[in-house]
């Protein structure tokens, strides 16, 4: 999912590779899963969707 190879995921990045994976996700759960900067680290990503964990909502 991280076509530019830069180790985190932008939000169309992720948006379009969900797709490409069968993902019917609604763009407000798309855009949960983003950090607060728009990008998501692929590392973590990675290692939460290898184990099936779901991300943590994030307090303000």
């Amino acid at each position: 999912m991280d076509t530019d190879n830069s180790g985190t995921i932008t939000y169309d990045e992720l948006k379009s590779g969900l797709a490409r994976l069968g993902s019917k996700l609604t763009e407000a759960e798309v855009k949960q899963l983003m950090e607060a900067d728009g990008r998501i680290n692929y590392e973590e990503f990675s290692t939460m969707m290898r184990s099936g964990m779901q991300p943590q909502a994030k307090l303000f």
